[in-house]
């Protein structure tokens, strides 16, 4: 499960610019309290809550005033770094090269399974042509 970053909105509380980091999984939206002055916890960005955590802050605002965010990066279709015009060509990659084995480190092709992998982005890039 991946860790997040959260700060507390009051301005006098301690955890105000230091994040704390608290682990969930994605899909959940839990509400963490602080631990000196129980409010409740909002989340940061990480990469910015560390290295500027009034950058987090201004953040938080932004989003309590309801302010929106340009979509985020796009994912370029590629296979271990190796880019592809297309997903389906990523994919057609990925079966070309293969992959190497953790357990053994020899090389071997992937399998069906792995390669479906790239299916939703596949989909993804056919609706998106579609519109």
């Amino acid at each position: 499960m991946p860790l997040y970053d959260y700060f507390c909105p009051n301005d006098e509380c301690v955890h105000h610019e230091e994040p704390i980091e608290k682990m969930h999984n994605i899909s959940q939206t839990p509400k963490f309290r602080c631990s000196e002055c129980n409010a409740i916890l909002e989340r940061g960005i990480s990469d910015i809550g560390v290295k500027n955590p009034s950058k987090a802050k201004q953040h938080v605002a932004n989003l309590k005033r309801g302010a929106e965010y340009s979509t985020p990066a796009k994912m370029i279709p590629n296979y271990e770094g190796e880019e592809a015009k297309t997903w389906e060509d990523a994919k057609e990659l990925a079966r070309k090269m293969g992959t190497t084995d953790e357990s053994t480190g020899k090389k071997r092709n992937l399998t069906e399974q792995e390669l479906a992998t790239f299916d939703v982005k596949i989909k993804e890039e056919k609706k998106e042509k579609v519109k």
